[in-house]
């Protein structure tokens, strides 16, 4: 490997890491890209000298995602392949290059998988798995409701402060893909579940440590495990997806200007 390719390799993805930053992209987003820009580079080493970044073709790119196409799912084919195009752009508005390798390339096919949708007996039977009064069970309750109720994003629910959940108006505030912020009505059995969850939240020795609404529970990540483990709990482990659930709610009937859930009183009214 050539150590002044390496070295400009390393340069020009520092640089375009705080350009990133600096256009206030998320740290999910930094991460893709930059590991989409890392594995290219790899792979590039891996079969041969580590050209320049800037002597890049569309050959080597093309390589490239033929690999990940074998090795990877269409899926994440598709998000690395965007995430070069971001790359490849940046360096043509930067000028060190004239114009993107990717520029005549096509995306990869990405095929339609449907997501499972939870039933009216499935849900109940996800909520019943966590109708207790410890304090695990007040705050999956409260969590679980707000994503089947709200149809947020899982990672706008584990971000949840405080100060994003007024029970007045009955409603939270997210911020979502883009940095955009939006309000989310909830109904009547979740605002409830919140404010059973707040008094116990508040008798906990880290309530005044922090803001974050879930304490323990407050990453992408535990959620995501604390549903599938719920869910698993109800004996339904097909569907243990926070993504199954934000699905359910979206094809559930709306109500004017209320939440998702609200033509079901039995679960979230």
């Amino acid at each position: 490997m050539s150590d002044t390719a390496s070295a400009s390799w390393h340069a020009l993805q520092r640089d375009w890491t705080r350009s990133l930053r600096g256009e206030g992209k998320s740290p999910s987003t930094l991460r893709i890209y930059t590991t989409a820009v890392q594995q290219l580079a790899d792979l590039l080493a891996a079969t041969g000298e580590l050209p320049e970044p800037t002597q890049v073709r569309q050959r080597d790119v093309e390589t490239f995602m033929a690999h990940l196409a074998d090795t990877r799912s269409p899926g994440t084919a598709s998000v690395t392949y965007r995430a070069l195009q971001q790359w490849f752009g940046w360096l043509v508005r930067e000028g060190e290059i004239t114009d993107s390798p990717m520029a005549r390339m096509r995306p990869p096919k990405v095929p339609e998988v449907p997501v499972p949708v939870l039933s009216t007996n499935q849900l109940r039977a996800l909520l019943k798995a966590c109708d207790a009064r410890d304090f695990v069970a007040r705050r999956d309750a409260a969590i679980i409701r707000l994503l089947v109720d709200t149809g947020a994003r899982r990672g706008e629910i584990a971000g949840l402060k405080l100060s994003d959940v007024d029970l007045e108006q009955d409603v939270i505030y997210v911020v979502g893909k883009g940095s955009r912020p939006r309000v989310v009505p909830f109904g009547h059995q979740t605002g409830l579940a919140l404010g059973r969850w707040l008094r116990m939240r508040s008798t906990d020795k880290w309530a005044s440590r922090t803001d974050h609404l879930w304490l323990a529970e407050k990453t992408v990540g535990r959620c995501w495990r604390m549903a599938s483990s719920r869910c698993s709990s109800a004996g339904a482990r097909r569907w243990a997806s926070p993504g199954c659930t934000r699905t359910s709610s979206a094809t559930r009937p709306r109500t004017a200007g209320g939440p998702t859930a609200a033509a079901t009183p039995s679960l979230c009214a």
